[in-house]
């Protein structure tokens, strides 16, 4: 019984680990990601001639 509450309680823990290290890595890629992105729209929203978004986006 109690190496079943054990592994229990380490699967949960693992489970919260992994959201954790999930929602910083997302995190840490937009953070790294966000000056090509906006670079990407900016591009595109020139090619369209609304440039006032893109100030307002960064």
């Amino acid at each position: 019984m109690m190496l079943f509450i054990l592994a229990i309680s380490m699967i949960v823990a693992m489970m919260f680990a992994a959201i954790i290290l999930m929602i910083e890595e997302s995190a840490s890629r937009r953070f790294n990601n966000q000056k090509s992105a906006f670079d990407l729209r900016s591009v595109r929203r020139v090619a369209r001639g609304t440039r006032s978004k893109r100030i307002t986006h960064a």
